[in-house]
């Protein structure tokens, strides 16, 4: 066979079906092996799958039941303020939503002159203006009011920007909520149509105390914690702090609930539910060092240091003033940012600001990303 298939699909080959016996791949591939040089890689694959479905079907149906339980949607961010949003779904499912996509396209491609937008790029806008559509209503699709963070009107996103870049007066990369730095221009854009809600710091980039003696933080210091902290202070875990839940780092005592205040910035940070759910059962601990890293304890005793990310606006740990102060928002220096829609921004002086609004990594922006792969990172440990 030497010469009649090239490298890839003499790997493709070689790679044995989940639950295929070594005997039974074999046996597959003998029967393939005179088509393969014909064959497309994905031709291939598909004639693999078909073989081994039909070798032992009661054992593709039991993978099939297992694969539907870890169905999930992956968040990865690309280059360029860019991102894929991956889907692990049934294959009927994927059918359906490609061809509702495909007819959308087709149907917006009618006349070119009036949309100049390719196939893909109308696949891709109809995809987003689904999610669209359901913030704008606030429900699902039972009708049922979509969830919010305490406080918050409507499903919201938040951008973080320095007073300076705001005003125009440099261009310093924004945050953007579950997503990460995004261009001075795109933040500028984005808070064009949002709500400002102003955010403080002092002189050295530390955010203005905020606290309550309630075991749940109002809407103000949940986006404070949330624009300092971007995401999950787990070590290794990037889960954007927008999904996560906020934890107090020692844990709330009712019994001193009326006397002193427990909910505070620098009792709170956000843990996705898997992490969170490792501090409360006691198998990791946590303790936030004088310079706001958050320092975990595993198991075995080892430490792992997560150290504050840094703020748009606000000093760098050498002193150099990272952005302009000054800015509306209310009070002295507030500076002022905003969220696409009808959501809520801010913004902080010395620097920081902070915006959300409502609204709906790769190495490259041409491939898409592997749909296994979790929205947690390997620890280091």
């Amino acid at each position: 066979t030497t010469g009649t298939i090239d490298t890839k699909k003499a790997g493709i080959l070689s790679s044995r079906e989940p639950g295929m016996s070594i005997e039974d791949h074999r046996k597959a591939v003998d029967e393939l092996l005179d088509q393969a040089g014909e064959l497309s890689g994905t031709a291939l694959k598909a004639r693999l799958r078909k073989a081994a479905l039909t070798i032992d079907p009661d054992a593709g149906a039991k993978r099939r039941v297992a694969e539907h339980a870890d169905r999930r949607v992956v968040f990865d961010p690309a280059p360029d303020a860019m991102a894929w949003i991956s889907a692990y779904v049934r294959a009927e499912d994927a059918a359906r939503v490609r061809t509702i996509l495909d007819a959308v396209a087709k149907a917006a491609k009618g006349n070119k002159d009036i949309d100049p937008r390719s196939l893909d790029q109308v696949r891709a806008d109809a995809f987003v203006d689904v999610f669209t559509a359901l913030a704008a209503k606030g429900v699902d699709l039972t009708g049922q009011p979509l969830p919010t963070r305490t406080g918050t009107a409507g499903v919201s996103v938040q951008v973080t920007v320095g007073a300076g870049t705001l005003l125009g007066v440099d261009d310093e990369p924004g945050m953007l909520g579950g997503y990460g730095p995004i261009p001075a221009d795109l933040a500028r854009q984005i808070a064009q149509d949002g709500t400002w809600r102003a955010l403080f710091t002092d002189a050295d980039g530390q955010f203005r105390a905020l606290g309550t003696k309630k075991y749940r933080p109002g809407a103000d210091l949940t986006r404070t914690i949330v624009a300092r902290d971007v995401t999950c202070t787990f070590p290794g875990c990037r889960q954007p702090a927008v999904c996560c839940d906020l934890d107090h780092i020692v844990a709330y005592d009712p019994a001193c609930a009326a006397r002193i205040a427990q909910t505070t910035e620098v009792n709170l940070h956000p843990l996705c539910r898997r992490h969170h759910n490792l501090k409360t059962n006691k198998k990791w601990g946590a303790r936030r060092a004088a310079d706001g890293s958050i320092v975990w304890t595993a198991p075995t005793g080892h430490t792992y240091r997560r150290r504050p990310e840094p703020i748009p606006g606000t000093p760098t740990r050498g002193g150099a003033a990272g952005g302009g102060g000054g800015g509306g928002g209310g009070g002295p220096g507030g500076g002022g940012a905003g969220g696409r829609g009808s959501g809520g921004a801010g913004s902080r002086r010395n620097g920081a600001g902070g915006t959300s609004g409502t609204g709906g990594g790769n190495s490259g922006g041409a491939s898409p990303p592997d749909p296994q792969q979790s929205a947690d990172d390997t620890p280091p440990f």
